[in-house]
C-alpha cells in the first residue's frame, strides 16, 4: 500500500475555498516533505495569484511563481491526455514516496478540486480533500477506474503536480 509518510504533518486549512486549493496544495507538499527555509504564514494569500488580480491560478502559473521564489523548492507539473497514464504516474509517485497533487474532475459539466494523493489501497485513492477549521481532516476516496473513467470522459481534472525531491 504506497503512501506518503506523514501526510497529517503537512496538513492545513486551505483558507480560500473558492480559488486556493493549489496554493494549499504546494503548501502541504513543502510541509510534509520538510524542506526549509520556505515562508508559510502567509504562503496560502501570496501564491493565491488569481484572487490577487496577477494571474489565473494553474500549476503552470504557480508553480513557477513558487520555483522562482524559492530555489530549494523544484515543483513540476504535467497534464495528461489519458486516464490510465496518470493513475500510473500517481502510483510510480507514491511508491516513491514524492508527495503530489492532483487535478480531480468533479462532475461531468465541469469543475475540479485540486487535493493530496495521500495513500493508495485496495483499488482506492485516497486524497486529502480538506481540513476543516474545527481541525478535522476529511478524505476524499476514489476508485482506480472511476479516477480513469471521470479524466477520460469529464471535462478538466487532467493535471498532476508534484515535488521532484533530491533523494540523494
Amino acid at each position: 500500500m504506497p503512501s506518503i509518510k506523514d501526510w497529517r504533518h503537512g496538513a492545513v486549512v486551505q483558507r480560500d475555498y473558492e480559488l486556493g486549493c493549489i496554493p494549499t496544495g504546494i503548501e502541504w507538499m513543502i510541509r510534509v516533505s520538510g524542506i526549509e527555509g520556505v515562508s508559510l504564514e502567509n504562503f496560502q494569500e501570496k501564491y493565491n495569484l488569481q484572487r490577487s488580480g496577477l494571474a489565473p491560478n494553474s500549476f503552470d502559473t504557480i508553480c513557477n511563481v513558487v520555483n522562482q521564489d524559492y530555489p530549494q523548492v523544484h515543483i513540476q507539473f504535467r497534464t495528461f491526455i489519458h486516464g490510465e497514464e496518470k493513475v500510473a504516474f500517481i502510483l510510480n509517485l507514491l511508491e516513491n514516496g514524492i508527495p503530489s497533487i492532483l487535478s480531480l474532475a468533479l462532475s461531468p459539466k465541469g469543475g475540479w478540486h485540486i487535493m493530496p494523493v495521500i495513500e493508495f489501497k485496495d483499488g482506492i485513492f485516497y486524497l486529502l480533500n480538506k481540513v476543516t477549521q474545527a481541525g478535522f481532516i476529511e478524505i476524499c476516496e476514489i476508485g482506480k477506474y472511476e479516477l480513469i473513467r471521470r479524466h477520460d470522459e469529464w471535462p478538466g481534472g487532467n493535471d498532476v503536480a508534484w515535488l521532484e525531491l533530491d533523494l540523494k
